[in-house]
């Protein structure tokens, strides 16, 4: 059984930031892919800024995310259900 205090931060910690290296491998790809679209890239801003500010964007809505996710209520036909992440 895995013991949830090693992956739970401690009561009134911030949550564990995002894994840059599983950040990277996932999403650099397709941030790179959009560097290459000459509708997307922004000429005037120099790649390695806009590549690190796409991540950063990713890195949001991926908190974003897990803060719904983290909150999720249904209520339906009388019943509800609810889930956290820990």
């Amino acid at each position: 059984s895995l013991d949830e205090s090693a992956v739970r931060p401690p009561e009134g910690e911030p949550p564990a930031a995002w894994d840059e290296d599983e950040v990277e491998k996932t999403f650099g790809p397709l941030v790179d892919e959009l560097l290459r679209d000459d509708r997307i890239n922004l000429r005037l801003v120099a790649d390695g800024l806009e590549r690190s500010t796409y991540l950063g964007v990713v890195r949001a809505l991926l908190g974003v995310g897990a803060a719904v996710a983290g909150q999720a209520r249904v209520d339906a036909f009388g019943l509800a259900v609810s889930a956290s992440l820990r």
